[in-house]
């Protein structure tokens, strides 16, 4: 259990500081994929006006979820490609 160990997340349970997230869905067209339809949500950060962080997830077994890691893998590749090209003197 996280409280045990650790005496920041001890403090910050206690004071019961819970803001409510906001959460959507939303269809984004990728050119290589097609339709990605993702759940989203927002996690408030401390501070104020605070950051939040935006969290994209699809559903697991589906054709969105099989359509992200498609994405995932063509930048990874692309990103290889970029690495392993050689470089021009400036």
């Amino acid at each position: 259990m996280p409280s045990i160990h650790s005496a920041a997340f001890r403090r910050l349970w206690a004071r019961h500081d819970v803001r409510g997230n906001v959460h959507g869905t939303t269809l984004f067209q990728h050119p290589g994929v097609g339709g990605i339809t993702l759940d989203w949500h927002t996690y408030p950060l401390p501070g104020t006006p605070g950051p939040v962080l935006l969290v994209f997830t699809a559903e697991p077994g589906t054709a969105d979820a099989d359509r992200l890691q498609v994405l995932a893998s063509l930048h990874a590749t692309r990103d290889a490609a970029i690495g392993s090209a050689p470089r021009r003197a400036g």
